[in-house]
């Protein structure tokens, strides 16, 4: 799975949790030949992971070229995302199931999620368990700092069982608030491939001729739009550029 062409087969795999790596700062290198990578707030670099979590959404687009899968390991989320031949290994796995995937680390408009190069069911419940002590015990001196994260992704209701008496959220209506944010989800899915498909678009229509970064701006993308569209596709191949700046499709 993957784009094998831009994957470093000898980059370490790191075993993680998630919430090590959502709340990391990403760096992409100068040097081709050098991998971009994940600093966590830990200070180790990651440029390809291992984590293990359930499935709690999931995405296809209405082509079924693009599919994204969000993993929840109880210390937050990150999406696994697919296209072309990695969608449709994606499209096999369900809301609910436990799974492990080994990809390497991305980031998208300031969000780290996961290029999968291997997604398997875990069905045996102590493989989970011997996850969490194998992370616990790596992490046994940063425990303060790992507490804080986990309470920015929990409910308050869940760290705190009295807020109900506050006056907070229920849990019918927390359910509900996740149903939004669900839906707020897939409507960002949805708009990022479909800028990322009329980029496409415009630069397969052009044939022979390189498409300049100044053209695609001249049809009405912004460069905040642009910038993710153009590299997810420079990463999956689907275009190249022959010289800096201008893109065809491959």
């Amino acid at each position: 799975m993957g784009d094998k062409n831009l994957v470093f087969p000898y980059s370490p795999v790191v075993k993680e949790w998630i919430c090590n790596l959502s709340h990391g700062t990403y760096t992409v290198t100068d040097n081709p030949l050098e991998p971009n990578f994940l600093t966590t707030p830990f200070g180790e670099q990651i440029h390809r992971t291992r984590v293990m979590g359930t499935i709690v959404s999931k995405y296809v687009s209405e082509d079924s070229n693009y599919v994204s899968l969000t993993i929840d390991d109880t210390t937050g989320t990150i999406r696994v995302k697919g296209w072309r031949e990695d969608a449709l290994t994606l499209q096999e796995y369900k809301v609910g199931e436990v799974v492990e995937v080994l990809g390497e680390v991305r980031e998208y408009r300031g969000e780290v999620y996961l290029m999968p190069e291997l997604v398997v069911r875990v069905d045996d419940p102590h493989k989970e368990l011997l996850r969490e002590l194998e992370l616990m015990e790596k992490h046994l001196d940063h425990r303060e700092e790992i507490k804080k994260m986990l309470e920015e992704h929990y409910e308050l209701s869940d760290l705190f069982p009295s807020v109900e008496q506050e006056g907070l959220p229920t849990e019918v209506e927390r359910v509900d608030m996740a149903q939004v944010g669900r839906g707020e989800e897939e409507e960002k899915e949805r708009e990022e491939a479909s800028i990322k498909e009329e980029v496409k678009r415009i630069i397969a229509d052009s044939g022979e001729k390189p498409v300049s970064r100044d053209e695609l701006v001249d049809a009405g993308f912004t460069l905040e739009q642009l910038e993710p569209a153009l590299r997810e596709l420079l990463e999956s191949g689907e275009i190249y550029e022959p010289r800096p700046g201008r893109y065809r499709k491959t």
